[in-house]
């Protein structure tokens, strides 16, 4: 998935001011940002749910909400999860990018970094601080 100077307002209110990632095949990635950062905006972006007034999201292949698409794209996932369940999500997240599949997972927090590829922090509507991306 490549994401290309993505803009979107509410009103007068900038929301996203020029969004730019690319998500690769396989690859486990995060946004972070705080509340009200954009991140739900920017999530029904890429899910093509909602249009940007600016920029193009493109996708390669299919994406979605289940694991049978190459781009699965979850907001907020864990939220009310015990520590079983949490254990065993981030077991299929790693599953899914074994199988050449692309998880990107958004959350207010990181506390998750160290089980992700890249990291994006999502702030004044841009995204920023790509931490590590694998060299395919």
């Amino acid at each position: 998935m490549e994401v290309t100077g993505v803009y979107h307002a509410y009103g007068r209110r900038a929301v996203l001011g020029g969004v730019d990632l690319r998500l690769r095949p396989g690859v486990l990635a995060g946004i972070v940002g705080e509340n009200g950062a954009g991140k739900t905006t920017l999530l029904r972006i890429l899910s093509g749910e909602l249009a940007p007034d600016r920029g193009t999201v493109r996708h390669d292949g299919g994406f979605g909400y289940c694991p049978h698409a190459a781009v699965l794209m979850l907001n907020e996932p864990y939220q009310g999860f015990d520590w079983e369940t949490y254990q065993r999500f981030w077991d299929l997240a790693t599953r899914l990018r074994e199988d050449g599949r692309s998880v990107l997972v958004v959350s207010h927090l990181a506390y998750d970094a160290e089980r992700l590829d890249t990291l994006w922090r999502l702030d004044g509507g841009r995204v920023h601080g790509q931490i590590t991306e694998p060299t395919a």
